[in-house]
């Protein structure tokens, strides 16, 4: 069966957002003068989750007396300024989406981030027009890694999850498209697969720009 969707992740796909949030909450524990290595730990088992579930994850690991929504908004802001300046798109962001768009592949997003945080961020990156159906952390009862998210983001545009691609870059997001029954393309980010994560692969590239190279010859 002929794939024909790509579903894209945001933070760590399209954006460097992920990389940003954890210098945000590395330099407020800092600031705090909170343990490092269980920061790391909190901030490492939430990449790719929606905000309900990075709350259990923190207080699971930080205590259950952790100030996360006050901490969160420090956070928030301090990203949101940074990215007043210049949102940071990854490299071959457009290249990927124009080529797809060309092709006539459906494109769609599947991402942990609230709809408004996402809306915003695509217009703000100019990249909004290209997506058929956004699927967010919000509209969804369970996060990545459940399946739920990418289960929803194939059936908004109509098309089986074998129909579909996958392009993740964290081990959350991974768990989650393959449980939906999804072919599987990482480009890594913040964290590097193991031999759990690779069995579930369809493909590894290095960049979007190989994505690309690999979807000519799919």
């Amino acid at each position: 069966m002929r794939i024909d969707t790509v579903v894209f992740d945001m933070d760590g796909v399209l954006f460097d957002t992920e990389r940003l949030c954890c210098d945000c909450w590395y330099e407020l524990a800092r600031e705090k003068n909170l343990p490092m290595d269980k920061m790391r730990e909190a901030v490492t088992a939430s990449i790719g989750r929606n905000m309900n579930d990075t709350r259990l994850q923190v207080h699971r690991i930080l205590g259950a007396d952790f100030p996360y929504e006050e901490y969160r908004s420090i956070v928030v802001e301090r990203m949101e300024k940074t990215m007043e300046e210049e949102m940071p798109i990854k490299p071959g962001v457009h290249e990927l989406l124009a080529f797809l768009q060309k092709e006539n592949y459906q494109i769609v997003l599947a991402s942990s981030s609230k709809e408004e945080t996402v809306r915003r961020y695509l217009e703000k990156a100019g990249l909004l027009s290209y997506f058929k159906a956004l699927m967010t952390g919000d509209m969804v009862v369970h996060s990545k890694p459940d399946p739920e998210i990418y289960e929803r983001a194939c059936a908004s545009v109509d098309r089986r999850p074998e129909q579909c691609v996958a392009i993740e870059d964290s081990t959350n997001g991974i768990r989650s498209a393959f449980g939906a029954g999804m072919p599987v393309i990482m480009v890594p980010d913040l964290l590097q697969p193991d031999e759990e994560v690779r069995r579930m692969l369809f493909a590894e590239c290095a960049s979007l720009q190989n994505v690309i190279e690999l979807l000519k010859h799919t």
